[in-house]
């Protein structure tokens, strides 16, 4: 019961809104996630002890989501790190370039400086015209000049380089913490899916006990148009996206959510009368998956089956569902672009198989993707 407890409190409370929502809509879009949340926890009660597993299994999968986010976060941390130390080390490359070539600079002045030493200057000075006398004193006024320029260069470009090697030091600690702090993440990240893989093969093994894998897809099938359907309530109240293009009109034009080839297809069968409706990716742990059209973020939870599940409402009743993702990156209620980067491919919802899910729905209906996307 604590794990069923953990998914209606993290269904209602993982949700941020975004600030350009109205306060009914937020109000109609969290009340959305505690129906589901109910209406999750309602079904692996019924489940017993496989309910059990399966709720162990959503709070494992959504530690590893947690964890796979700010991994993320870390490494693009180190990143900026490691381009600030790049740029730090190429203003000391030019820094001392331009000191040796202030140095060369000094030592012609000093040169010409003693040239006029040996040639004994003042003798040539004294003896002179008044007009030759006059161009003597400018050429040593100036010269003078140059000399004191030449050494106020020298002296600031020595301060600056001095000044960039103490950054260059800041920002090779930097990257030598960012880089322990991604290596601790990556532990803690491997450890946490250790953890899931346990309870995936639990799962696996209480479905093979208690009853067949058909009846199980049967269930999840079940709550999948359960949860569709709830969507679409939810999304009637709400004001629709203003998209740029109608989605209707973006058929055979929608870039591919992820990049990978399709394993399973609309329409082919998946086990018994259970048939895919939608497309499945085969993809590495960790791809990007991005949006194929502009919409509002109306689901972005843990739903059995599914897994760590995004769904994006596009207008005119249209719907785009992503799932199996190892973390999701936006919150309910946030607008994307198309092309933006939503989630990252996982194998949650008990694969054991790295796949991204993707369907497109309109008015609750599953529509076959193949005519809709470009490639």
């Amino acid at each position: 019961m604590r794990s069923l407890v953990f998914i209606i409190c993290l269904s209602v409370f993982s949700a941020s809104f975004s600030w350009a929502e109205s306060d009914d809509e937020q109000a109609a879009l969290a009340a959305l996630e505690l129906r589901i949340a109910e209406l999750q926890a309602a079904l692996q009660s019924d489940r017993g002890s496989l309910g059990e597993v399966e709720a162990q299994l959503a709070e494992d999968e959504q530690a590893v989501s947690r964890l796979a986010v700010q991994l993320r976060s870390l490494s693009n941390n180190l990143n900026s790190a490691q381009q600030a130390l790049e740029e730090t080390l190429e203003a000391q490359t030019l820094a001392q370039n331009q000191l040796r070539q202030t140095e060369q600079e000094m030592a012609s002045v000093f040169r010409q400086a003693w040239r006029n030493r040996d040639s004994n200057g003042l003798a040539a000075l004294l003896s002179a015209e008044p007009a030759a006398q006059q161009r003597q004193i400018t050429h040593f006024e100036i010269l003078n000049e140059a000399q004191q320029q030449a050494f106020l260069a020298y002296q600031a470009e020595l301060l600056e380089l001095q000044s960039i090697e103490r950054q260059r030091i800041r920002n090779l600690s930097e990257v030598s913490q960012r880089r322990t702090e991604v290596n601790n993440g990556l532990t803690q990240l491997r450890s946490s899916q250790a953890q899931r893989e346990r309870s995936r093969i639990e799962l696996a093994e209480k479905i093979s006990t208690s009853g067949s894998q058909l009846e199980q897809l049967t269930a999840e099938r079940a709550q999948l148009e359960q949860v569709v359907r709830e969507l679409e309530r939810a999304i009637a109240s709400l004001q629709p996206p203003a998209s740029r293009i109608p989605f209707a009109e973006l058929q055979g034009q929608l870039p591919s959510p992820v990049a990978g080839s399709v394993i399973n297809r609309f329409g082919q069968t998946r086990q018994g009368s259970i048939k895919w409706q939608g497309h499945r990716f085969l993809a590495r742990m960790g791809d990007e998956v991005t949006a194929v059209a502009y919409g509002r973020v109306v689901y972005a939870n843990w739903l059995s089956g599914q897994g760590l599940l995004m769904a994006l409402d596009h207008g005119d009743g249209y719907l785009t569902l992503y799932a199996h993702n190892q973390s999701l990156l936006r919150s309910v209620g946030e607008w994307v672009e198309a092309g933006e980067v939503i989630a990252t491919v996982g194998n949650s919802g008990g694969l054991d198989e790295t796949a991204l899910y993707f369907e497109i729905r309109h008015n609750g209906k599953a529509i076959n993707p193949r005519r809709w996307l470009s490639n």
